[in-house]
């Protein structure tokens, strides 16, 4: 009634603009220099299943809220039969009276404090364990209630959502459970009852501390992101065994009876009275997806129907003639404690140092790290939620360190954890509300339930505190089983069930110990099961860039794809579910190769190997030394080398060699190949054998005729052949040593070395154009000249044209080659 009072005179007395203007102020002030765009209408639901209030108006959140004007982006819902292209009133209309819209601002306010203590009221009711509850029930609501108002207080001052609404984080309730009932086994079986409330008190006060401590530290170094890094899955999990407790606690405050997975307990809880309850509860619970679908999308439809269930049933009691001291009697009403006089506000007032287990404390520090990690993780999920619902910009960091004050604060005062729960926020939002104003409205409305309307919580019937339990752990089961299923794994969706059940039968903390070793597992076998080698290949048509004679070539492409195997391993990292396959590999070939000479290993972008990944290395190597081969590494990181050589075996240094490029890694191969072929034959024939492949049809009698147009010549160390921009007057035919072609003669760079069978000059020579480059004696070398006065033979010009011809082919092969030896 008061939602729809609320649009009742923004909409019908022009004072819309206004309330738009001032909430626009307030996102400025706030820090947001401008808003984003609203796209469509998709859904804005925070992505976290843990979020209780984005169950329970589901529909306030689902679909975004409209303007009147196009303009205007801090967005407002708009009654059925408003067209959000229509401008209904102009913008230079004057509002005409303020007080319409401070009445709207309070009564949004007055609305969101009521969904606020409804939301959180039956929390506190199971807070404490069974063992004080009755007597406590009032101090745990307080408790709850208190938490809130302080959280409402702090975030109105320190958020930058002027609509932020802080809420006690109601999820946390099974870690407040299980403290609950670990703290009261060890005290009962001491027999030390009355140190249980004190105790408890004390560890949650110091649960809140810690969270805020975490919450402001992450935003204070900007590392918020990083709890995004929790698999979701886990947390999947999670949430549904939290939805498991809530629905089960929802039976239990509505039946009056413990709630155990044995035969008496559950008949319990459909007999006499209690069944009846139940019944009416589950009905109840089952009218609420029928009211989400016939509210069109109304924000307020859900905080309507559960205000309105103790009207409903006090209407019942006395419409058949029941009195309230039957319902009483019964257990359809809700008892609130024979300590009511005792205010949970003040929570410190309950304890008395002496009477505090301070030996108790370290045994839940588990059960509090569970809580801290799961508190920290609603800030990342409700505030990027929020601010795409206001159409503004996300900032984590602010958050974190308003969350930090928050809980802090509550710790302190002796509270519980809390934080700024996102869909009252924008159900306070789309009502019109905002404002510091609005937020000590909310904040005051919670204190009066907290500290002086405990007596009016005697009027709450069972059913109410059991329907919204029921429905919000429904809501979380169904997200978990059923809306999960389009976004995972078979594997993650397994993992999910174990989850759930592990935290039903050992707790919660062991529930999602064993969903992160199981996590964990499925990662190592997920990434064991992807080979990490890329290729596996003979060496035969793998070349380095340097340049070669043809004569070798020939030699080179038969030797590499006889004598050596390529293995590249994949990018990433080498860990114990993947290395053992590259040393299985190895293994396989050594033993199956017998002409094997050198096993090429390529590790392209290797970031990181554990110690089991670099035992793998230094036994394939070892395994190399049995078999007389030699394992080159290529571009293996200098850390991981270094571990590999310590683990080597002795003896096994020579079986291993490294380049830091494959490119070096196969020039050294193709070397050592070389070197036992290489023969010095007679020195007219050495040269013939070179001259041989470079004119195929010619005949041996015109390649005499043209080797005897060759002289031999000597040339020592740095000797200068020619030099840039020199006349060409001969080729040169390399027999022995090493030239080099001169790019940058100031820095002594080479471009390109001639070996032994290369030719050298020829096309300058045959087409006249001046030296490009300078050629240098690197080492003493024994070369065959050939003079440009030869070329006057027709024979021998053509003779010679052709081995210019086939050197130019030979060169384009080399550039081919040049630009795909990356690919190796």
């Amino acid at each position: 009634s008061c939602c729809c009072f609320v649009q009742l005179l923004r909409h019908q007395t022009h004072t819309g603009w206004n309330m738009v203007t001032e909430r626009t102020a307030l996102l400025h002030d706030r820090g947001y220099e401008g808003t984003a765009e609203r796209k469509g209408s998709g859904s804005a639901r925070t992505p976290m299943a843990g979020s209780r209030r984005d169950k329970e108006q589901s529909s306030c959140v689902s679909t975004p809220p409209s303007v009147a004007l196009s303009t205007l982006t801090p967005m407002m819902w708009v009654p059925p039969g408003f067209d959000r292209n229509v401008q209904h009133f102009s913008l230079d209309t004057p509002p005409s009276s303020t007080m319409n819209v401070n009445l709207a601002l309070v009564l949004s306010s007055i609305l969101t404090g009521l969904v606020t203590v409804l939301d959180n009221t039956p929390y506190g009711l199971v807070l404490f364990p069974l063992i004080c509850r009755d007597e406590y029930r009032s101090v745990g609501v307080s408790m709850v209630l208190g938490a809130a108002a302080l959280a409402q207080i702090t975030m109105t001052f320190t958020s930058r959502f002027p609509c932020a609404v802080g809420c006690m984080v109601v999820e946390n309730l099974p870690f407040l459970t299980m403290m609950g009932r670990g703290v009261t086994a060890i005290l009962v079986d001491r027999g030390e009852e009355a140190k249980i409330v004190p105790t408890l008190i004390v560890l949650w006060a110091i649960s809140s501390v810690l969270s805020g401590i975490a919450m402001a530290l992450l935003g204070a170094t900007h590392a918020g992101r990083f709890t995004a890094y929790f698999p979701k899955h886990v947390l999947l999990g999670y949430v549904g065994g939290m939805g498991v407790f809530i629905f089960l606690s929802g039976v239990e405050i509505t039946t009056n009876q413990t709630w155990t997975w044995t035969y008496a307990a559950l008949s319990a809880q459909v007999a006499g009275q209690a069944g009846y309850r139940l019944a009416i509860t589950l009905l109840m619970s089952l009218a609420v997806p029928v009211v989400k679908r016939f509210s069109n999308g109304s924000p307020v439809a859900l905080p309507c129907y559960f205000l309105s269930i103790p009207f409903i049933f006090w209407f019942a009691i006395y419409f058949f003639g029941f009195t309230a001291d039957e319902a009483r009697a019964n257990d359809w009403v809700i008892n609130v404690g024979t300590n009511s006089g005792v205010s949970g506000l003040l929570p410190w007032t309950l304890v008395t140092p002496g009477l505090i287990a301070w030996d108790v404390l370290p045994t839940q520090m588990l059960t509090i790290a569970g809580l801290v990690l799961f508190t920290a993780l609603h800030v990342p999920v409700n505030a990027p939620a929020l601010a795409l619902t206001l159409g503004v910009t996300n900032d984590i960091d602010t958050e974190f360190k308003s969350h930090g004050v928050a809980n802090i604060l509550s710790g302190l005062f002796g509270g519980l954890q809390s934080y700024m729960v996102y869909s009252t926020s924008a159900l306070y939002y789309k009502c019109g509300g905002g404002g510091v104003m609005g937020g000590f409205v909310i904040a005051s409305i919670t204190v009066f339930f907290a500290a002086g309307g405990n007596s009016m919580l005697s009027l709450l019937p069972r059913p109410l505190a059991g329907v919204v339990l029921i429905h919000l752990g429904f809501d979380l089961i169904y997200e978990v089983f059923i809306d999960s299923l389009a976004s995972i794994t078979a594997t993650e969706y397994l993992q999910v069930v174990a989850v759930v059940v592990s935290m039903e039968i050992f707790g919660f903390m062991q529930g999602l110990g064993i969903g992160l070793l199981m996590a964990c597992a499925a990662f190592i076998l997920a990434f064991s099961s992807e080979d990490p080698i890329d290729v596996s290949s003979a060496g035969g048509g793998i070349r380095s860039k340097v340049m070669r004679p043809l004569m070798l070539r020939r030699k080179l492409d038969i030797l590499l794809e006889t004598h050596v195997w390529v293995i590249r391993v994949r990018g990433g990292s080498l860990f114990f579910g993947n290395s053992v396959r590259v040393l299985e590999h190895a293994e396989k070939l050594l033993e199956s190769k017998a002409d094997l000479r050198f096993l090429v290993v390529h590790f392209t972008f290797l970031h990181g190997a554990d110690c089991t990944a670099v035992s793998a290395l230094a036994e394939l190597v070892t395994c190399c030394k049995r078999k007389n081969v030699i394992a080159v590494f290529a571009e293996l990181p200098d850390d991981i080398l270094v571990r590999v050589q310590h683990a080597l075996d002795e003896g096994c240094e020579d079986s291993m060699y490294t380049c830091d490029f494959i490119n070096d890694a196969f020039a050294w191969v193709e070397d050592k190949l070389l070197v036992n072929q290489r023969r010095p034959p007679p020195v007219q024939e050495g040269l013939f054998a070179i001259l041989r492949p470079l004119v195929p049809d010619a005949g041996d009698d015109e390649i005499t005729l043209l080797s005897k147009h060759f002289t031999r010549e000597i040339y020592d160390a740095h000797t200068v052949l020619w030099n840039k921009g020199s006349e060409p007057v001969r080729a040169l035919v390399v027999e022995k040593g090493l030239l080099g072609v001169n790019c940058d003669e100031a820095f002594g760079l080479y471009s390109e070395y001639c070996r032994p069978g290369t030719v050298c000059g020829e096309l300058g020579l045959v087409t006249g154009e001046l030296r490009q480059h300078a050629l240098v004696v690197i080492e003493n070398t024994v070369v065959w000249s050939f003079k440009r006065e030869s070329l006057q033979d027709p024979l021998i010009r053509s003779l010679f044209q052709q081995v210019a011809l086939t050197m130019a082919s030979h060169r384009l092969h080399h550039l081919t080659l040049l630009g795909h030896i990356h690919s190796v």
